[in-house]
Formats: C-alpha cells, sequence, structure tokens
C-alpha cells in the first residue's frame, strides 16, 4: 500500500513538471508586440451637469416649493389611489394608468391592476428625466379626448388644460337616464363620481327640464378660457395654501371642513372681473350666493322625498348620494331622475356652480319649479 501511494505522488508530479516545461516553452515562442493601431474618432463631450441637472436641481426654490405645494394637495395626498388600482379607475387614480391611456387613448387599462402604482406625480404630468433640460417641466397628453359620459359633446378640446379636463370628467352613467318613462336605481353611487368638472365647465352635463336648451359655457367665457383650469387654480401661490401646485382657490381649514380663504388672483388677472367677494360673488353681484341658496333648497327637497341619502355630507353636500341599494331600489320617472341627476352632477363638481354659472343658475330654477 505504501508503494502505491508513494508511485501515485512521483507519477502526479512527473505529469506536473510536464504541464509547466510545456508552458513555457509555448511562452517562449511569443514574439515582440506589434504597433498600436490608429487612434479611434474623438467622440462628443457630454453635456455638462451644470446645464443639464441645473435647469432644476439649482440653488433656487422653485422645484422645492412646488413639490411642497404638491404636497398639500389632495392629488399629493395620495389616498385616491390606495383603493382604486383597478383596471376601470387606475387611469385617472394611478401615475401608471394616466401614462398609459394617455398613448392608447383608452378609457381603461389593459392590465387589471398595476403591481406597484404610484399616485399622481411630477412624472404624472410632466415629462421629468427626457432631455435633462428645462424642456423635462413639458407636459405628458395634452391632446384633445372623448367624453366618457354618453349623449353630449364628444370632442374636447380645452388646450394645455386636457392635461386636467382627460381625468376630471364624469364616468358612464349607469343605468344610464330611461327612455321610457322609469328607472330603477340600485346603488347609492348612481351618477357622474366626483370628477365631472370638465363636463360642467363646457356646458355638457345637465339635463334641461322644460324642452328649452340651457345655456352653456359659451354665456360664461369659463369654458372658453385657454388652459381654463391653471388659470384659476394655479394662479399666484398664497404661501402653500392658495394657488399654484395646492391646485387650490380657497384655503381648506380640516377641522372646520370650511374654506377660509380665498385666491382670486386667477379671477382677476384676466380682467374678467372687477372684485370677488368673500363668498365668490363677483362683481358686487350675488350670483354664488343665489346659486347655492337654490341648491340647499333643492337638497332638501329631495331628501325629503327620500331620493338623497344626507347622512354623510360635509357643510358642502359633496357626500349627498342617491339614497338606492339593490335591496331598497329607488324607481324614478324619467324627470324626476333627471332632477336628481342634475343635483348630483352639481354637487359632485364641487364648485357651487362657479365652473358654469348660467347653465347651473337656469337648471337649479327648473328644479325647484319641478319639485314644487
Amino acid at each position: 500500500m505504501r508503494f502505491l501511494v508513494k508511485s501515485t505522488f512521483k507519477l502526479q508530479s512527473l505529469a506536473l513538471a510536464a504541464i509547466l516545461l510545456f508552458a513555457t516553452f509555448i511562452m517562449s515562442c511569443e514574439g515582440p508586440a506589434g504597433k498600436d493601431g490608429a487612434a479611434g474618432t474623438t467622440g462628443k463631450d457630454g453635456k455638462d451637469g451644470n446645464a443639464t441637472c441645473g435647469a432644476c436641481h439649482n440653488s433656487g426654490s422653485k422645484l422645492v416649493s412646488r413639490a411642497n405645494e404638491y404636497a398639500l394637495s389632495l392629488h399629493g395626498e395620495g389616498e385616491a389611489f390606495m383603493d382604486a388600482n383597478r383596471s376601470g379607475c387606475a387611469a385617472c387614480h394611478t401615475s401608471e394608468g394616466y401614462l398609459e391611456t394617455a398613448v392608447t387613448g383608452a378609457d381603461t387599462t389593459v392590465s387589471a391592476s398595476f403591481a406597484n402604482p404610484s399616485t399622481i406625480n411630477c412624472r404624472t404630468c410632466h415629462t421629468i428625466h427626457k432631455a435633462y433640460d428645462s424642456t423635462d417641466w413639458k407636459f405628458t397628453s395634452v391632446a384633445p379626448f372623448t367624453f366618457r359620459y354618453g349623449g353630449h359633446k364628444t370632442n374636447v378640446d380645452l388646450k394645455n388644460a386636457n392635461l386636467c379636463a382627460r381625468c376630471h370628467q364624469a364616468r358612464v352613467l349607469s343605468p344610464a337616464l330611461p327612455t321610457t318613462d322609469s328607472i330603477s336605481i340600485t346603488s347609492n353611487r348612481w351618477g357622474p363620481h366626483y370628477g365631472g368638472q370638465s363636463n360642467m365647465l363646457v356646458g355638457q352635463s345637465l339635463s334641461s327640464l322644460d324642452g328649452s336648451a340651457l345655456p352653456s359655457s359659451a354665456g360664461t367665457g369659463h369654458g372658453n378660457i385657454d388652459d381654463a383650469c391653471f388659470q384659476c387654480h394655479m394662479r399666484s401661490p398664497l404661501g402653500l395654501l392658495v394657488g399654484g401646485h395646492t391646485f387650490n382657490t380657497a384655503a381648506y381649514n380640516p377641522e372646520t371642513e370650511t374654506r377660509t380663504a380665498q385666491g382670486s388672483a386667477g379671477c382677476l388677472s384676466a380682467k374678467c372681473h372687477s372684485s370677488v367677494a368673500t363668498g365668490w360673488d363677483v362683481d358686487g353681484k350675488k350670483a354664488v350666493t343665489d346659486m347655492y341658496t337654490d341648491l340647499t333648497s333643492v337638497r332638501q327637497k329631495l331628501a325629503a322625498k327620500g331620493w338623497l341619502d344626507t347622512s354623510i355630507s360635509n357643510g358642502v353636500y359633496v357626500h349627498d348620494i342617491a339614497k338606492a341599494s339593490t335591496a331598497k331600489p329607488l324607481k324614478l320617472k324619467t324627470e324626476e331622475s333627471k332632477i336628481l341627476l342634475n343635483y348630483i352632477i352639481i354637487i359632485k363638481d364641487k364648485s357651487r356652480g362657479i365652473h358654469n354659472p348660467k347653465m347651473v343658475y337656469a337648471a337649479l330654477k327648473q328644479m325647484l319649479l319641478k319639485l314644487q
């Protein structure tokens, strides 16, 4: 046994020596190195970081202040995207869904949901880190679009404000207003959802109750203002409370659920109005106050009829919903359903009629007359 071990060791040593000797022989055959080849083409110099990144990331406060403003906005709070990551909701409730449908033009996303959804943010609206210069602030989508809400204006073009309007529109009504003389509503969510501002702005949402045409945006000017959303909601920030990227037109006090101040810079800068009072009445008139009075009267009448659930409303009634469920359907005649829907549309618009005063004022008068 000892002999075999020694023999094996000798054989391994001889094999290793042979390998080393062969390697040395091969290396000794290598000739001298050749001359270096010609130099390649000189590449283009990259952009100076100060001329690219510095366009936004600099010692100025613009980027910081806008980020702080946005953090105080309802968009920036991020609550809306957490429970709305579904194909029919994600297009407006998530950044990924918005950017996808801005390209496809669809109202729903391809995926049933996104694995890692994010709230609406800077990259939703701006082409951040595309060119790494000032053009990164360009808007991602300002193309005209078609309203989802059927039977109304189809070609919508509010210029740059299309960025906002494509999401701030009414959803499809289900069930639709009846063509016969009755309707059975089985959901308290019946109505335009919470985002029908662009429909209201261009005068394509409310139904006439007497056959006459309701005044549209042509009579108010609000729907004809270029970039309308920006002109009123993003003018001259008042600290972090109003304007700018807060999108607020009035400072909101969450403790009292009231608006405690207002930013009328947009109303005055366009020289449309000479003055704006605390209650948003303009030019010394009481139009908004009168509209709110009529709206309150309609609300009380609808609640008394058992058509409207006002139990979870706050100071501006935005949570009023149809008093309906699968177990207790709300059955209405055609005209009655139009009255209820008109009220819900006005409430969910959240502007107290300001987006389209003449149309809302006329519709409320019709509603009160029918509810007598």
